[in-house]
């Protein structure tokens, strides 16, 4: 689990230790932290990040976010087996009867060559 520290310096703190969050990521976690479970926008995020916001502001948040998440969001310490490329054989599985028992054999629909009328 990620734990973060906002007084003082912005902090990330992981079962290992702190978690390096470089600058803009740092600043916008900061944000993000001062307003918990609540949707921040674009353009608070833009006039909290920057005085004079660069034409690239929409996509560095959209790269921050992305680092961001990468940086401290929980990772597997033993993820799972890789993907097989190809996929494994099913092992057939019986297909169960139900009901015949009680009902007997199907009914013929016909006679067999050679029986009479």
């Amino acid at each position: 689990m990620t734990a973060f520290r906002i007084l003082g310096a912005v902090q990330a703190l992981s079962a290992d230790g702190p978690v390096h969050v470089p600058g803009k990521q740092r600043s916008m976690l900061g944000v993000l932290l001062l307003y918990p479970n609540t949707p921040v926008s674009l353009e608070r995020l833009i006039d909290c990040l920057w005085e004079d916001p660069p034409a690239s502001a929409v996509s560095n948040i959209h790269s921050y976010v992305t680092r961001l998440r990468r940086t401290v969001a929980p990772q597997p310490r033993h993820p799972g087996p890789p993907l097989s490329p190809r996929p494994r054989p099913r092992p057939a599985r019986p297909v169960p009867l139900r009901g015949h028992a009680e009902r007997g054999p199907p009914p013929r629909r016909g006679r067999r060559l050679g029986e009479g009328p």
